[in-house]
């Protein structure tokens, strides 16, 4: 399934919470606790946040086996230290590759922020605990799941079947995400109503195939109409298994390369993409390999500040680099 990515990590907290209350009041569980009788009222509806050593609190009153659930996420057999910090620390360790790079740029972590997570003994929120889970693996559900492992029917499920349906849909349809990008268009937003017609005309699609995709939508729950107009329910969210993951990027690639599919050769769109393939020296293999890596950072930076600006464009980014020692695992004249 996919990671995560831009999912409110808060609100599932928030779900986990009313899923772990069941029948009781918000009252009865702040006593039970040992609390001021609305505080589990401030974390349920987000006007606290939820600390990891409440939730050790929480934990070790209802009975959850939260070690294990631990234990799911970074190792079977690994006994991870006491605190949310060093559990953060282990799940960026198992997930975050050669000097936590992946974890830098998935958690949008400075060298400082991670220094200061490495020395500091300052508790955690649970969300950052969940957004670390969420971002660098696909065991958040595992994880939740154990702790309401004597719960039917959650909130918290619902909401992760949620995310599963529209990973579903975008592997087994990958041009779905176009449909799904053109919903965030300011100058969608702008129509008084929504029309099948200026999904069609943008992005070239025979109306009839607009409405066969919308359709996939909203019965995924991918999709919500509110007032007149079609609403994302999650925004984009990432591929964490290789084999989803290389369907989506194969079909992107495929598309990338139709450029090229004219009677000259040449791309209809002169911002077709330049390849190269050069001997180069390992400086400049280290050199591009860091660039590549900053200019993810930046991306990942514009994407960030991109936030609350209108949308008048849709962008697809598709990227390779390869290098001999990958090309040698790949088999490459079983292609030939």
């Amino acid at each position: 399934m996919k990671a995560f990515e831009n999912y409110d990590y808060h609100k599932l907290v928030r779900l986990l919470l009313k899923d772990l209350r069941g029948t009781a009041t918000q009252k009865q569980m702040s006593s039970r606790l040992g609390y001021s009788y609305n505080q589990w009222h401030k974390w349920e509806s987000g006007q606290k946040r939820l600390m990891w050593n409440n939730l050790e609190v929480i934990a070790s009153e209802l009975k959850l086996n939260l070690d294990h659930a631990k234990r799911l996420v970074v190792n079977q057999e690994r006994t991870v230290g006491a605190g949310g910090r060093n559990f953060i620390l282990a799940i960026i360790e198992n997930y975050g590759g050669p000097n936590s790079i992946l974890a830098k740029k998935k958690l949008n972590l400075s060298r400082a922020k991670l220094y200061r997570l490495k020395h500091s003994k300052q508790d955690v929120e649970v969300g950052f605990v969940f957004d670390c889970i969420g971002k660098l693996s696909s065991t958040l559900p595992g994880f939740v799941d154990e702790l309401l492992k004597k719960v039917k029917g959650t909130a918290f499920r619902d909401a992760i079947q949620l995310v599963k349906n529209q990973v579903a849909l975008e592997v087994e349809y990958p041009w779905i995400c176009l449909i799904e990008a053109c919903l965030e268009l300011d100058a969608y937003k702008k129509l008084p109503e929504h029309s099948d017609e200026f999904i069609a005309k943008r992005l070239g699609f025979p109306i009839k195939q607009v409405k066969v995709e919308l359709k996939k939508l909203i019965d995924s729950k991918s999709i919500f109409l509110k007032d007149s107009k079609y609403h994302l329910d999650l925004k984009r969210v990432d591929l964490s298994r290789v084999e989803d993951a290389s369907r989506f990027y194969k079909f992107w690639t495929d598309v990338c390369g139709r450029r090229f599919m004219t009677s000259d050769g040449v791309p209809h769109s002169r911002a077709g993409f330049a390849g190269r393939v050069v001997p180069i020296s390992d400086a400049a293999h280290k050199e591009i390999s860091n660039l590549r890596l900053k200019f993810f950072d930046d991306l990942n930076k514009v994407f960030q500040s991109d936030g609350d600006r209108p949308k008048g464009r849709i962008m697809v980014l598709v990227q390779h680099i390869l290098d001999d020692q990958e090309i040698k695992h790949l088999r490459l004249l079983d292609y030939l």
